[in-house]
């Protein structure tokens, strides 16, 4: 007697779109760790769903939304939803945990990472935890980020991009970026 193949699908998500990649390519690390944990528990994975150029905080991802309603409307008994990590399903706390109570109701919920599925006990603590570690990295990054950007253009006493680094503004006919003061700054929702 055969036993029937349990059924999976994934998720992938990367915020950075990489130039003469394709999005295979691009979430490949991911899958390929999907791919090795479906085998592993003896999984078909039958469908891969992947967001390439979102971040996390975003909540209005096609694929995400996609795969939920795929999972809504499929006559197949998908076992389990797969996942590379926490930060790849999202960085945005409120939105994960909404998203996760409609999805674990609909299927299993897995992530490669960190090994820990719907099933858990300690799954929603556990959940809970990771996604707002998630979301302060993310935070954590843009503030490093903006550190890094205000510093190279304070060394280099110029600026050639679209938005000035908070405090500073280009002097008249110049280049040159100066820190501001409240009588140099027009306040625009006053004009």
């Amino acid at each position: 007697m055969a036993t029937e193949q349990r059924l999976a699908i994934s998720y992938c998500r990367i915020s950075t779109k990489v130039k003469g990649k394709s999005v295979e390519e691009s979430v490949g690390y991911q899958q390929q760790e999907i791919n090795n944990y479906a085998k592993q528990k003896g999984l078909e994975l039958i469908r891969e769903f992947s967001d390439v150029g979102y971040s996390g905080k975003n909540t209005d991802r096609p694929e995400l939304k996609e795969m939920v309603e795929y999972l809504r409307y499929t006559e197949l008994k998908i076992e389990e939803l797969i996942i590379y990590s926490i930060d790849r399903f999202g960085r945005d706390l409120q939105h994960n945990i909404k998203q996760m109570l409609v999805i674990s109701n609909l299927v299993k919920v897995s992530f490669v990472t960190f090994p820990i599925s719907s099933e858990a006990d300690s799954f929603k603590f556990m959940f809970l935890l990771r996604t707002g570690v998630a979301q302060d990295e993310r935070e954590r990054l843009l503030m490093r980020c903006a550190s890094g950007r205000s510093n190279k253009i304070l060394n280099r006493k110029s600026f050639d991009g679209n938005y000035y680094p908070l405090g500073l503004i280009k002097e008249e006919d110049s280049e040159t970026l100066i820190s501001t003061s409240p009588s140099k700054i027009v306040d625009l929702q006053q004009e």
